[in-house]
């Protein structure tokens, strides 16, 4: 199914290239500029043009506004660090490993590239994905009204964007490559419990996906709270009626049964009586 194509947000801007609008210019820019440090980067690899590939990937993706774009540079990128320790490091004695330093640097352009990249993507397209039941929507008079949907997706706008949104990306970037370096550091200095027969690398990464699943956990309680705590009444009380029937609906089955079997045997005599 295709994407929709990119708009300007209000009904002046129709027509116009969303280039026009300064916080996509400055947003591109960003992505650009990380993405060309991530070439500056992987040209001092030896493995040759073939480093450049993510790099060419991010630019595609960026110019069409293609949302799978982050996801394919860092696939690609992982792929090409996977060969190379693959192959250079076993079959070339002398090929030397980039420093943690130049990773650190890595990590820290490619996160302020997925971020611009997808705050590029809700200026221009929808900041969630695209609900295509829409396009399946019966308009009829018979169904109208019985046919629930979401609310339209809609785009941010550029008029939504204040001054200080790059700066404010630029220092999460910053701050999420130091929690994510410090984390693995952390990570590679723990070593397996006694007798765990899968080596170290695999124990690193049965603690990452631990640490993931707790990370989640964690922030699915925030959010369910907060999301309760910001209801109004009458989603207060929709929530209330569902853990109403999720804790008793045992008990209503059982209660209705039995109605409905009194009802019938009512019925059934009435009609025996007459």
């Amino acid at each position: 199914m295709s994407e929709q194509k990119p708009e300007v947000d209000g009904d002046k801007g129709r027509g116009k290239s969303v280039w026009t609008i300064p916080a996509v210019r400055d947003y591109a820019l960003v992505c650009l500029a990380a993405l060309l440090m991530v070439a500056l980067i992987m040209l001092q690899d030896p493995i040759g043009l073939i480093a450049l590939l993510p790099v060419l990937v991010g630019i595609i993706s960026l110019a069409i506004f293609w949302a799978a774009g982050p996801v394919l540079v860092l696939l690609t990128l992982t792929i090409l660090c996977l060969l190379r320790r693959q192959f250079f490091v076993t079959m070339m004695p002398g090929f030397q490993q980039p420093t943690e330093g130049f990773d650190l640097i890595l990590g820290l352009v490619l996160a302020i590239y997925c971020i611009g990249h997808y705050r590029l993507q809700s200026l221009v397209r929808n900041a969630s994905p695209y609900d295509y039941r829409r396009d399946r929507r019966i308009s009829t008079r018979r169904v109208k009204g019985r046919w629930t949907l979401p609310e339209p997706v809609r785009k941010r706008g550029g008029r939504k964007v204040q001054s200080l949104e790059v700066g404010l990306m630029l220092l999460a970037g910053v701050i999420a490559t130091l929690v994510g370096y410090l984390l693995w550091t952390w990570v590679a200095s723990e070593l397996p419990p006694v007798g765990f027969p899968m080596g170290v690398p695999v124990w690193h990464l049965v603690v990452l996906i631990w640490l993931g699943a707790l990370a989640l956990m964690g922030a699915g309680a925030v959010l369910g709270y907060l999301e309760r705590a910001q209801a109004g009444p009458e989603e207060s009380l929709l929530y209330l009626q569902d853990q109403l029937w999720t804790q008793t609906r045992g008990e209503q089955r059982r209660i209705q049964r039995w109605m409905v079997w009194l009802r019938l045997k009512r019925q059934k005599q009435q009609e025996e009586k007459g």
